[in-house]
């Protein structure tokens, strides 16, 4: 998902961008343990909703980190 939500953000730029990474913005600024016991509580106990929760949360820094490797890839000359 960050992987996904990071290249599209960075590969069309404009208003996309800016949305995607105010939604990403948003998104951190609640605890990672917050938001996942805030999911575990609607997705229920057991192994497959904490790793549901996991999956959910940490998907925010690694949007922006492939955010700014494909801005900078894209105005590279070769590209």
């Amino acid at each position: 998902l960050g992987v996904l939500v990071g290249v599209l953000a960075g590969y069309s730029g404009g208003w996309i961008d800016r949305l995607l990474m105010h939604l990403i913005d948003i998104l951190m600024i609640f605890p990672n343990v917050l938001m996942a016991i805030l999911l575990m509580m609607v997705l229920g106990r057991g192994f497959l909703g904490i790793f549901i929760a996991i999956g959910l949360t940490s998907w925010l820094n690694l949007a922006r980190i492939v955010r700014g490797q494909v801005l900078q890839a894209k105005f590279l000359p070769y590209v």
